[in-house]
């Protein structure tokens, strides 16, 4: 078959790991040359090792902006034609999905206008002949409510459910549609699924059931710079379908009920309960944008069976309600009002069979393979799937809201254009399965704090999610012992008004320290600076290009016009007299027609802000109207240079660089520093690292990220940096006293500690050696050694680690090629041995490694000699 010849990428890359496109490259095509030692790529292109490409991405045939594509119709053809092997009705979800998001870009922020009011109160008590509220608090005691807890939303929601269930709650989901997940796979890890084992929902068999997929190595990388391979990174595929059905199950053998079909309407809450009001869901409920990605919910259209379940009542009585109707619950929308996200990661993908077998043994976690377009900078992911039988493809953004981002419909018409480019299969190869897009709103205040007593939010309805990812598994997996733990005091001692469920959504640094990231991974718009020609700028960037050309080459013809370059006085008091007649011509002509004011006719009238909307001026005392308040320019929530100086601008290489770097070092200093990173956790050490070594190997990039995020951002990412020292060492002063104080605020205090300095990460070391360790075998083992003797005494001492037999997260991987770890198993389960490739080890670049060796040297100063009597802080 043919292909572009191009040299592949074969630096540190281990052994049947494919090289994948890195960039759109054009040329002709021709015959592939012979085959060589190295196992067999496929249909691959790439750039050559460290190339940085042309001086602008070269534009495909099928479009060059988000506009034209658009207009191709690419993603809308796919769809027709294979809608008979596409799960659920892809063209009618994708119109809802466009429906929300055209709203949503044209929302007004408007945080003082409220949204839906759902939730109520009454002062009145539900059982006022009951004992009292604390008596009946108690498993032991008389239960005049139907349930002690329900949980509106039943994916997310039945983990959760499960756990309290099985410490003895009675508990009800409700669900809109059916609790049954869809075929397409959740990535995630052993090391984060152990949680089911022990908390007693699953059977380590019943779990070793759900996973399909499994497979290694891992690579992260980006357009022009080298790629970092790594293990046991989101390396598992799990079938929802068949975990939710092991988890109804045992929810249901422990007493639980489950009403499907059924939509929440409204709660009111009482001092001694909530009372909720149900309607019919199902067929009966029309789609909404929550039920694009989850078509085997529905039931109409034949894709899910009908529910077999119990019918739920009108309403029902509770004592605590927990929403988790995902971000566009409706208790959500009454709480937040009008408020337009801060951030939105844009998300389109699909998975398809055809990838040769050989080409589909490895994952991509976070790839670029093209420089900024149209103001977004995109990503890649690829994973398994089916035990390898097809493979799924993420393209994804972090952006805003602004008006001017690109429709899903276009985002999918580029995901189509560009997936062939890279994973090197024709587009007519391809059988695709499913189909996915979506967007994920992101708020930099989150978790979202309870508003009213006996509500709480979980799952993705409560924010607790990174902003760097778009999924709420991970996250549901991360946090499920400390709701379950929290949950279960709270319902013992009735702490259910809202103060005490706040200590459940408490405020975590590690999390909005990750605000920062998002920001330095998306771009404004109008803030990138493209190269002439570019074919993939905007099209206001072209058009104001052309202004300024058109401007010039104006300036020049008249300058022209003149005798010489000066005009005469005369001349320029003649033309300036003759534009002044006719502007007061226009004006008197203006004004006969009814003008009120001439002058308004000098000024371009702007929008007035709140003009539309159903707000009414304010009276005076008097009684008359206030004056109209001036006509000011309408200014957007979201950030727009457009009209910014081109100081301002940043060159559309600016996010593949600034994430180059910081992977970079993350890569030389080790799995230790670079797992939490990949999995949504941010710690301390690994961050201070980090953020030392970016800062000392590129001063001049890491310089443009302050630029990037504004002087607010920055000063709010510093104070949470702060608040992680902190909350870093309370959890090593206060932690030894879990067992000593049980009182519950106390207790949640601890586990907002341990959960907001991302303490309660586990560290796996990889099973085999890990692809970092051949990588930085070679030139960069001195560097490598220093660095993993400095986390060493940040740890403590390889004395101490009993976790994994020696520092498996170093960059020579010494106890992984001992085969002494236990590679994140389940109960002892080990990762399958990645053979090593015969390839030259990946250079550091001198620059990168001085840097992360200083910065490794001065946070093992700082936190070990700098604290004296609080012992080591731990990565782990």
């Amino acid at each position: 078959m043919q292909q572009r010849l191009l040299k592949p990428h074969t630096a540190g890359r281990p052994s049947g790991a494919v090289p994948i496109a890195h960039g759109l490259v054009s040329g002709p095509r021709v015959q592939p040359a012979a085959p060589s030692a190295r196992p067999a790529s496929g249909n691959v292109t790439s750039h050559p090792v460290g190339a940085r490409g042309p001086a602008c991405d070269q534009a495909s045939s099928a479009g060059k902006r988000f506009d034209s594509l658009a207009a191709y119709g690419l993603a809308r053809d796919v769809l027709t034609k294979q809608a008979s092997n596409i799960e659920g009705n892809p063209i009618e979800f994708l119109d809802v999905t466009e429906k929300f998001w055209r709203a949503l870009r044209n929302q007004k922020h408007e945080p003082e206008k409220k949204g839906p009011k759902v939730v109520t109160y009454a002062d009145e008590l539900l059982f006022p002949d009951s004992a009292s509220s604390s008596s009946a608090s108690t498993s032991s005691s008389p239960h005049p409510h139907d349930y002690d807890v329900v949980i509106c939303g039943g994916t997310l929601g039945l983990f959760l459910a499960t756990a309290l269930q099985l410490q003895g709650w009675r508990v009800a989901i409700v669900e809109k549609r059916l609790v049954q997940g869809r075929n397409q796979e959740w990535n995630i890890s052993w090391g984060e699924l152990e949680v089911l084992v022990e908390l007693g929902l699953l059977s380590e068999e019943e779990l070793k059931g759900c996973v399909i997929s499994e497979f290694n190595p891992i690579r992260v990388g980006f357009k022009g710079g080298e790629d970092i391979w790594t293990q046991d990174v989101l390396n598992l595929g799990v079938h929802p379908r068949t975990l939710l059905d092991s988890l109804k199950r045992r929810f249901h053998a422990a007493g639980g009920i489950i009403f499907e079909n059924t939509a929440f309407k409204h709660a009111d809450v009482h001092p001694d309960g909530i009372k909720l009001s149900l309607a019919p869901g199902g067929a009966a409920a029309p789609v909404a944008v929550g039920d694009t990605n989850r078509p085997n919910g529905l039931t109409t259209g034949g894709a899910a069976p009908a529910p077999s379940g119990p019918v739920a009542p009108r309403s029902m009585t509770t004592r605590l309600l927990l929403d988790c109707m995902g971000h566009y619950s409706d208790i959500v929308k009454q709480i937040r009002g009008r408020v337009k996200p801060d951030g939105m990661v844009l998300v389109v993908g699909g998975c398809a069979e055809g990838f040769p077998a050989e080409a589909n043994i490895s994952a991509d976690l976070l790839y670029s393979l093209s420089h900024a377009r149209d103001d977004v900078q995109l990503f890649w992911e690829a994973f398994p799937a089916e035990g390898g039988q097809a493979r799924t493809t993420y393209m994804f953004a972090y952006s805003d809201a602004h008006p001017d981002r690109p429709s899903f419909e276009a985002l999918l018409d580029t995901y189509f254009q560009m997936l062939p480019e890279y994973q090197g299969i024709p587009l007519d190869q391809l059988k695709f399965k499913r189909v996915l897009f979506g967007g994920f709103p992101c708020y930099s205040n989150g978790p979202l704090a309870p508003a009213f007593d006996r509500v709480m939010q979980i799952g993705d309805a409560s924010a607790a999610q990174s902003p760097l990812s778009f999924g709420g598994f991970g996250s549901m997996m991360r946090h499920l012992p400390r709701l379950a733990r929290g949950l279960d005091q709270a319902l013992q001692e009735d702490r259910l008004a809202r103060p005490d469920l706040n200590w459940l959504h408490p405020y975590q640094p590690s999390l909005s320290a990750s605000w920062l990231f998002q920001r330095s991974m998306s771009l404004a718009v109008g803030q990138v600076a493209y190269p002439p020609d570019c074919p993939h700028a905007p099209a206001y960037y072209a058009a104001a290009k052309e202004a300024k050309a058109a401007a010039a080459a104006a300036a020049v013809d008249r300058a022209e016009g003149f005798d010489g370059l000066v005009s005469t006085a005369g001349e320029r008091a003649l033309s300036l007299q003759e534009a002044a007649m006719e502007a007061v011509e226009a004006v008197a002509a203006r004004f006969a027609a009814g003008s009120a004011d001439p002058a308004d006719y000098f000024h371009v009238e702007q929008e007035v802000p709140g003009a539309g909307s159903d707000r009414r001026t304010p009276q005076l005392a008097s009684g008359k109207a206030q004056p109209a308040p001036p006509k000011l320019k309408k200014k957007l929530f979201e950030r727009d240079f457009r009209t910014a100086p081109e100081w301002q601008r940043l060159p559309y290489t600016h996010v593949n660089e600034i994430l180059g770097t910081n992977f970079g070092v993350m890569g030389v200093l080790g799995d230790r520093v670079l797992k939490p990173f990949l999995q949504d956790t941010i710690q301390l050490v690994p961050l201070s690292l980090s953020m030392t070594g970016m800062m000392l190997s590129n001063p001049v990039t890491v310089s443009r990220v302050l630029m990037q995020v504004g002087p607010k951002t920055l000063v709010s990412w510093f104070a949470h940096y702060f608040a992680l020292v902190a909350y870093s060492l309370g959890h090593v002063l206060l932690s030894p006293l879990r067992g000593v104080v049980p009182s519950y605020s106390f207790q949640r205090m601890l586990d907002a500690l341990e959960y907001g300095s991302g303490s309660d990460y586990r560290y796996h070391a990889p099973a085999g050696p890990a692809a970092g360790a051949a990588v930085s075998a070679g030139r960069g083992a001195p560097v490598a050694a220093a660095l993993s003797a400095a986390a060493r005494s940040i740890d403590g001492g390889a004395a101490t680690e009993s976790m994994d037999g020696g520092d498996g997260g170093d960059a020579a991987g010494e106890a992984g090629a001992a085969g002494k770890s236990e590679g994140g198993s389940v109960k002892g389960r080990k990762a399958p041995k990645q053979q090593q490739p015969a390839a030259e080890p990946m250079p550091i670049p001198v620059p990168v490694a001085a840097a992360t060796a200083a910065a490794a040297a001065m946070a093992a100063a700082t936190m070990v000699v700098g604290l004296p009597g609080i012992g080591p802080v731990t990565l782990g």
